[in-house]
């Protein structure tokens, strides 16, 4: 039977050598299959080998939806489940597994959504069909038959309709924002007035919040640093890294100014003229930031 080491697996699998070797050290509690042996290394001390049809076998059962021990989940496949529960449906052992990929842009748009009013949170739910379907078609789980390329995210996509309705995690990547979170921080301290309410709030009978592109993509247009006029004593305008703009702005260190980027507090500094690493700003651009800090205004 052909046999596989962590680089081969890892390759067909996407994930990195490492990785495997970890769910390998993690056997007695994943069923991960036993090594077969060993092989030479290339300049390195012998690597490991495992049975590829025993490996396949066992990405194939991780892929399915999860079951309590002695029985099947019988559910609804209507069913509406928290990050939580969908996490554990797929076999994940961290159960904010599903809410990480969602804030990154890698996991469908919810069926249900509803703020408080209060806080600003936002409580999301997906209907069990729809989690055991990504399951089976999700991206990152190797080539399929007749693709070279990796499949893409399940809800980002680079262009679309002006009149389509996006959900958050696409509306944060057109907006530049580092995820949901950053976006339903930034859409509740009122700095998105464009999106405030959302176009759509209904669909098939639930509670959802979407966007219409045109609007996210216009409140993105004005959300982009405007080219200021040269301030006296500048000299040839400098780039400055963020531990120099830091002072200029009023806070204490790098790591306060990137929060607060982040956080969409600082929209003059959202896009860096020089993305770096390490990231700089032009000083007429951070001196044009500061005055618009002190004086409140956006």
């Amino acid at each position: 039977m052909p046999r596989v080491d962590a680089d081969e697996i890892g390759a067909a699998h996407q994930l990195t050598a490492k990785q495997v070797r970890s769910l390998y050290a993690a056997r007695k509690s994943n069923g991960f299959p036993e090594a077969k042996g060993t092989r030479p290394g290339a300049g390195k001390r012998p690597q490991s080998e495992w049975d590829k049809a025993e490996v396949d076998a066992w990405f194939a059962r991780r892929r399915k939806p999860a079951s309590a021990p002695g029985r099947a989940v019988q559910r609804d496949p209507g069913e509406l489940l928290t990050a939580a529960e969908a996490s554990r449906r797929l076999g994940y052992k961290n159960p904010a597994q599903l809410k990480t990929y969602f804030d990154k842009g890698s996991f469908i748009d919810p069926d249900e959504e509803v703020e408080s009013p209060e806080s600003g949170r936002v409580r999301r739910r997906w209907r069990a069909d729809r989690v055991d379907a990504w399951n089976e078609n999700r991206p990152g789980q190797g080539r399929r038959a007749g693709s070279s390329t990796r499949q893409p995210s399940a809800t980002t996509t680079a262009t679309g309709a002006p009149e389509d309705l996006i959900g958050a995690a696409e509306a944060s990547r057109i907006l530049g924002l580092g995820g949901v979170s950053s976006f339903d921080t930034t859409l509740y301290k009122g700095d998105l007035p464009l999106l405030t309410p959302p176009a759509s709030t209904r669909l098939n009978g639930r509670r959802v919040r979407r966007w219409r592109r045109s609007v996210v993509e216009e409140q993105a247009e004005q959300r982009r640093p405007r080219p200021q006029p040269p301030v006296e004593g500048e000299g040839d305008n400098p780039l400055l890294t963020a531990e120099e703009a830091a002072p200029l702005l009023g806070y204490a260190n790098a790591k306060s100014l990137r929060t607060m980027i982040a956080r969409g507090a600082l929209p003059h500094l959202d896009r860096p003229d020089d993305p770096g690493p390490p990231a700089r700003w032009k000083k007429a651009v951070v001196l044009a930031q500061a005055r618009a800090k002190a004086g409140h205004v956006g």
